[in-house]
């Protein structure tokens, strides 16, 4: 192995250790759970055309730090982590230390994609619910982001 490889095998090893760093900080600091999960027909009555999948969040701030916004992943995977669907999630909602707020998102729904079928079809104890976490900004304008990707690294 010669001495470019290695430096660049060090720098690979360091850049993975920083990101998982990142990634564990982001984690513990904000937690995301799913409470309920519902469904929402069209209402042609009230000029609602489209069908929604609701989503009932309980989202902790269990930092010492003030939350500012936030965005991440929430990934629906069944209980032996096979995906479902994998939706952005990114709230400009200020939340105190050490505090929760409850909010409510919605996907649209397409009656015609297995994915959406899946998740409105699935009980909620039958999903298992990851959050991904990508950057949290808090309320004194710092900001914690997690690495793009593993593609981030030194090329040789």
């Amino acid at each position: 192995m010669t001495g470019d490889q290695r430096a660049y095998q060090i720098a690979q090893a360091e850049a993975k250790a920083k990101a998982e760093a990142i990634l564990k900080e982001l984690q513990s600091a904000l937690s995301v759970s799913v409470v309920n999960k519902g469904f929402k027909a069209p209402d042609f009555e009230n000029f609602q055309y489209e069908s929604y999948i609701t989503v009932d969040f309980t989202i902790k701030n269990r930092g010492a730090k003030a939350i500012r916004a936030f965005k991440g992943i929430v990934s629906f995977q069944t209980l032996m982590g096979g995906k479902v669907i994998d939706t952005p999630l990114e709230l400009d909602k200020a939340i105190r230390p050490n505090s929760a707020l409850s909010w409510t998102g919605a996907l649209t729904y397409n009656q015609f994609m297995d994915e959406d079928q899946k998740l409105k079809n699935t009980d909620l104890k039958d999903l298992k619910v990851i959050w991904r976490p990508e950057s949290i900004l808090f309320a004194d304008g710092s900001k914690l982001v997690a690495s793009e990707s593993e593609n981030n690294t030194p090329s040789p």
